[in-house]
């Protein structure tokens, strides 16, 4: 959502770890962001030699619905 020009706070995050990444190679990354309802869905894959090495998926809020909720700024 930064890309956008949105500011976000992660409510969950989840990291799998498949294998160990190696010192001193290119990674390759790949992620997507979707809006769902009042939050952002975000899955995330690094691959190291096509082969991947590290998933995950996150669930992001809008900042400006996290502040309004906890009387922030």
């Amino acid at each position: 959502p930064m890309a956008l020009g949105l500011r976000t706070v992660t409510k969950s995050l989840t990291v799998n770890y498949i294998r160990g990444l190696p010192l001193d190679v290119e990674l390759e990354l790949w992620g997507v962001c979707e809006p769902d309802g009042e939050v952002y869905r975000a899955r995330f894959e690094v691959r190291s030699g096509g082969a991947v090495a590290v998933t995950g998926t996150a669930e992001l809020a809008p900042f400006k619905n996290f502040a309004k909720r906890n009387a922030i700024g």
